[in-house]
């Protein structure tokens, strides 16, 4: 092979080796021919989806299951059992299939879930801690047990993926992209991604005015102070508290999807 000089009419003869000397292509050879992973500079853009989800694995749902207030309730021989949450864990993807005469679990990929139009998800494995006491209120029994609360989408990528810490190699050998970098869910075949919102800054009361707070009553004006509150498992309520023309303050809260307003006297007695 060779090139044509413009200026001497003279063909110049390069070889495959002078090519890949150009810094221009050794760059693309570098970063796109990796295989020790996907490119990380790709990995970045959905990372805040990844970290998300592995955070809910980890803590998340520690956090879930310790909110859950106990429930409690009555036999009929007048016993009191007393039922709690310990913990929640979400198991890698699997199936059954029968061969032979026994029945054995695989691990399912994204690439099987997307062909069978099925979804890329994981059981949801709850420990409960059972108590049993007498009429008197005397602890008479205890025990925990392991339930299945059913199936939940796993995300591409995360912890809880098949796909999870696998080489270029390993990726192309389950029919995936050299680069799969993950951030979104399987479902019923096809990918879905949950979409990041700009939220206000949390537990950090901001003073604003709005227009619309005077519909909300006799007396509201539009000016009003406002903070965005969130437990330990990122749970989050927004709490107002709205200026009256009288002077007064009034606390504004949504409780199951229903507006309460409290008077800020009443609270501080």
């Amino acid at each position: 092979m060779g090139k044509k000089n413009r200026d001497s009419n003279v063909i110049v003869k390069t070889s495959p080796s002078s090519r890949q000397q150009d810094p221009a292509f050794e760059y693309l050879t570098k970063t796109f021919n990796s295989t020790n992973g996907p490119i990380q500079a790709m990995c970045d853009v959905t990372r805040p989806h990844v970290d998300s989800f592995n955070w809910m694995l980890k803590e998340g749902l520690m956090k879930a299951a310790s909110a859950i207030l106990p429930l409690e309730f009555e036999t009929n021989t007048k016993l009191r059992v007393k039922l709690k949450f310990v913990s929640l864990e979400i198991a890698r993807p699997k199936a059954k299939v029968i061969v032979g005469a026994n029945r054995r679990s695989h691990y399912v990929y994204p690439a099987e879930a997307r062909m069978s139009k099925s979804t890329y998800s994981g059981t949801l494995h709850a420990r409960i801690h059972a108590e049993v006491f007498d009429q008197n209120g005397k602890l008479i029994g205890r025990e925990s047990y392991d339930r299945s609360l059913g199936s939940i989408p796993v995300m591409v990528r995360s912890d809880a993926c098949n796909l999870a810490n696998m080489t270029t190699k390993e990726l192309c050998s389950k029919y995936e992209e050299p680069n799969e970098n993950g951030g979104y869910f399987v479902v019923k075949g096809y990918e879905r991604i949950l979409r990041l919102l700009t939220m206000t800054r949390r537990n950090y009361p901001m003073a604003m005015s709005r227009g619309r707070w005077r519909q909300r009553g006799p007396g509201f004006t539009d000016r009003g102070l406002q903070i965005r509150c969130l437990s330990d498992d990122q749970r989050g309520v927004e709490n107002t508290l709205h200026y009256l023309d009288t002077g007064a303050i009034s606390l504004a809260f949504m409780y199951r999807k229903e507006m309460y307003f409290i008077p800020v006297v009443m609270i501080l007695k």
